[in-house]
Parts: structure tokens; sequence; C-alpha cells
């Protein structure tokens, strides 16, 4: 997905090489743009190695920034515009971490949905409470609007899935977190596995095909 890294979904299929001339990607191995036309990776200077160096099982880049959030194995990782390694949080299992362009990285513990982590690139971190979430839906994938005002939430099973836009309010001065407005839901049926926003308004998601 552009704008999005992962080591255990590296697919490059005709769809992204005909639309996606600059892919980011991260195969385990090297981190940087796809060229549909060399076939190759061509790493970013000052971010592929120390990328490579966190052995990152996932990530999310923000595409105004270029801040980029992910999951290691010590835990919840900001690399800013500084290209400056930040771990934000202890080891643990967590949903893909997505970053907005202040700088917050939004999290949340695979086995604990109903709780919502915004990490400051200071250590800080404010918690958001999802009463309508429980422990036994699962969370499959989230990301945050380039402009950082919405969260995307993919909840889903085998069969049917739920996703959850969360109006983001913040200060007017740094862009500070406050509290989230009544979510928009949508409900369907399939099994999906991973969404993405294609502009300030638009989603698209990932469904398996059989």
């Amino acid at each position: 997905i552009v704008g999005s890294i992962s080591r255990t979904d590296y697919q490059i299929n005709e769809f992204n090489k005909n639309h996606y001339k600059d892919l980011l990607v991260y195969n385990g191995d090297k981190f940087g743009y796809y060229s549909s036309g060399s076939n190759e990776i061509r790493d970013i200077p000052s971010i592929s190695d120390k990328l490579k160096s966190l052995e990152p099982s996932s990530g999310q880049i923000n595409s105004i920034t270029s801040d980029i959030a992910l999951n290691t194995k010590s835990g919840i990782v900001l690399i800013n515009k500084e290209r400056k390694a930040i771990r934000l949080s202890n080891a643990g299992e967590f949903v893909t971490p997505t970053v907005d362009p202040f700088g917050y990285v939004w999290a949340m513990r695979k086995d604990n949905p109903s709780q919502l982590l915004a990490y400051g690139s200071d250590g800080s971190v404010k918690t958001f409470y999802l009463p309508n979430m429980s422990n036994s839906q699962k969370v499959i994938s989230m990301q945050i609007s380039a402009d950082g005002s919405k969260l995307a939430l993919l909840v889903g099973s085998e069969v049917n899935y739920n996703l959850l836009f969360l109006p983001i309010v913040r200060t007017i001065d740094l862009g500070k977190p406050k509290y989230l407005n009544k979510p928009i839901r949508i409900n369907g049926y399939g099994s999906v596995t991973d969404i993405s926003w294609i502009d300030a308004n638009r989603v698209v998601y990932i469904s398996k095909a059989y």
C-alpha cells in the first residue's frame, strides 16, 4: 500500500506497477522506493539504513512530513523528520501504528482494542477510550489521514467488517489531540485485510479473493 510498509505483506502486483511508479516498500532487507522500470528498490538517504537496523515488522509513513511510525521487537518507534529514532513504548503486540503531521503516533494493542493511544515525540501518551469496542473484536488495520483530521479503523472477521472513521479534535496552537468526536461507522461483508487513505476524504481497502 502506498504510504505504508510491511515485511509480511510485501507484494508488487500488476496494478501497483501500472499505477504507482514510486511505491514505498520494505521487504525485510531493503527499504525505499520501488521502481517499476528497473524492478529495484532505491534507498532513501538517511532513512533506509536506520530503518533496517531497527528490524521493524510493519510501519507507516506520513506523506506530508515523512515521519515514520514503526512496530519493532522493542516497541513502537518514531523516526522523525530530523531522522532521529525515538522509542515510544515497551515491547508488545500492536496493530501497525500510524503517524500524523503533528508528530503524534497513534497505536493500539491487539489485546485491548477499546484503548487508542496517542504518543507524543516527547514521550507523553494520551489514552482515548472507545466504549463500543470489546476485546473480542479484532482491529485489522488503522491509518490516520495525511492532514491528521481523521483516523480510520478497520475491524473485522472472516465474514464481515466494520469501518470506523474517528474525527480528531486538536488544540489550535500545537495540534495536540484533545478528544474524538462521534465515529462514523460503515458495515460490510467479506474478509478485508488492509486500509489506506488516498486523499483527505476517501479510503481504499484490500479484500481477500476466493
